[in-house]
């Protein structure tokens, strides 16, 4: 874009804020992510980053802490997400799902994927996701590869 010295950078979710617009039958949601931004050369920043408009295959932070790929313009203390990255996160994804269907398959009865039961704090995670969800702040698809996401890190 005009004007701006775009790098990379790494940011730490704060907080999501979802607005509801739309009229009739038609319904949108816009979210907006409140971002600590560590530029790959620079000092941090707080921004706020708006949810890409048009990308469908958008993954947006679900908890607070959770870190993602920005690029970002420090002199302007603005960011976006990196949706280069994303399209090969995804693949990866996708890699890795197979795999744990895969172990999940040939684990012995009533044990996870790596032969356990122990699920950590996925409950905590699920729960807090699913409240998101019904607050409106993620789509069902959103809903769905993020639950997918702490399945497979349990």
């Amino acid at each position: 874009m005009f004007g701006h010295n775009w790098q990379p950078a790494e940011g730490t979710l704060v907080e999501v804020r979802a607005t509801h617009f739309g009229s009739g039958g038609t319904q949108h949601v816009a979210r907006y992510f409140v971002m600590d931004v560590q530029p790959s050369s620079g000092e941090p920043f707080r921004t706020e980053v708006k949810e890409p408009l048009w990308s469908g295959s958008f993954i947006a932070p679900a908890f607070p802490g959770e870190k993602v790929r920005l690029k970002c313009d420090p002199a302007r203390k603005e960011a976006r997400f990196d949706e280069s990255e994303e399209k090969a996160s995804r693949k990866d994804a996708r890699q890795a799902d197979d795999g744990r269907y895969q172990a999940a398959l040939h684990a012995a009865p009533g044990t996870g994927a790596a032969g356990t039961s122990d699920r950590g704090d996925v409950g905590s995670r699920l729960e807090a996701l699913t409240e998101r969800h019904e607050r409106g702040e993620i789509t069902d698809a959103e809903f769905e590869a993020q639950m997918h996401s702490i399945l497979r890190s349990s």
